[in-house]
């Protein structure tokens, strides 16, 4: 086996969630050679306030900073890191470069989300369904390597999920979502999954869009407080996504111009679906509400905040709640219904798919033509009737 070139003695590193993240922090021992803490900005920290992680010798292949992870034991993370300094302080000693070995699943995923963590422009709802999969996935088979990863274990976990009950929409995503993970691993994901079966995993059927018929509005806002009334309709008249409407801010709406705006919001975590930044028309006397609402709150920051002024993530459980009293199905009302019928209203109105499009916030006319719900029966009916007359 030839010989390794280093240019750097190794380093006992742990692997530790922060505030901002994992990140790879140096260990300091006691005089007696035992683990005593880790080097966070430079300050010695506890190691006993950072349990998570596992302990990763720091190497140099050529300029390239190489981790190998040494386990969870403190004891035995020394004894392998004395034993790299060992072997590498022999220049006679063959030893085995320590290049990415057979990293557990688990190890991976935490390196995967510190990477995505550190990405640009990446928003708070899709770190989180980062950390679900690699969750998820850890529990079911954390401990076994990448490259011991079979066709099984992939189907194993996509029946996890149905049987967790969600959609085939929503399974089939996170299919998706697995596999940038696992490529991340370096696994060949074609060798691993036959044609037939990565087709069946990603597929699942579009269900027609449903909407709220004017009814269905009025009676939910009818059946919650004055600030859910308000919820609902502003995302009935401006078709916002629901995190756009939660981390709304008073800024975002121009009470001159009548419209409100999406605007990206790195410092708390929020970024525009696909980066796309937009303004909206403020319709049908939503204005005037909004003005008498921040008449009411003229110190707040959020529109829709909390007591505290802090976004507010509650508005699902209170949606329910509403379609309860309202007399509506429970289970039938969800908040992207809103968006939904706004969608659907102003295409039926006769504006061009590119407006609509923009209005949405759509990376493209195909997301934008999916809300062309046909007319009713009865509608069509009468317009047949009127293009029909002799």
């Amino acid at each position: 086996m030839p010989k390794t070139s280093y240019f750097y003695h190794g380093l006992l590193t742990k692997y530790i969630r922060v505030e901002k993240g994992w990140r790879y922090a140096r260990v300091t021992l006691h005089k007696n050679g035992t683990v005593k803490g880790v080097l966070i900005g430079g300050q010695e920290q506890p190691i006993g306030q950072y349990p998570e992680g596992q302990y990763q010798v720091k190497t140099y292949v050529g300029s390239n900073p190489v981790y190998r992870s040494v386990g969870n034991d403190p004891v035995e993370a020394v004894r392998q890191w004395r034993l790299t300094q060992l072997a590498m302080s022999n220049p006679d000693l063959e030893i085995q470069s320590p290049v990415r070995g057979a990293k557990t699943i688990a190890e991976w995923g935490r390196e995967f989300l510190a990477k995505k963590d550190l990405e640009p422009h990446r928003s708070r709802h899709t770190m989180e369904k980062y950390k679900g999969i690699v969750e998820a996935v850890t529990k079911q088979f954390g401990q076994k390597t990448a490259e011991a990863l079979t066709e099984t274990d992939v189907l194993r976990y996509h029946k996890s999920l149905r049987e967790r009950g969600l959609s085939d929409r929503t399974a089939a995503n996170n299919y998706i979502t697995l596999v940038t993970f696992l490529r991340f691993c370096k696994v060949d994901v074609n060798s691993l999954l036959p044609r037939e079966t990565r087709k069946k995993l990603s597929r699942y059927v579009k269900k027609e869009v449903d909407i709220y018929t004017t009814g269905e509005i009025d009676k939910l806002i009818d059946a919650s407080s004055e600030y859910y009334g308000l919820v609902w309709y502003f995302l009935y008249k401006t078709g916002f996504r629901m995190q756009e409407a939660m981390y709304l801010e008073w800024p975002d709406v121009d009470f001159t111009t009548n419209t409100v705006s999406v605007h990206s919001k790195p410092a708390l975590g929020f970024e525009p679906k696909d980066s796309e930044e937009r303004s909206v028309p403020l319709i049908n006397g939503l204005g005037d509400k909004l003005r008498e609402w921040r008449t009411r709150n003229p110190t707040t920051r959020f529109v829709f905040g909390t007591r505290s002024d802090l976004p507010n993530f509650h508005w699902l459980e209170n949606l329910k709640d509403a379609a309860t009293k309202a007399g509506l199905n429970r289970e039938a009302c969800r908040l992207h219904m809103f968006r939904a019928t706004y969608c659907t209203t102003a295409l039926r109105s006769g504006l061009d798919l590119p407006t609509v499009q923009r209005l949405m916030g759509h990376s493209d006319l195909a997301s934008t033509m999916r809300y062309l719900k046909p007319q009713t029966n009865e509608d069509v009916r009468d317009r047949l009737n009127t293009a029909f007359m002799v």
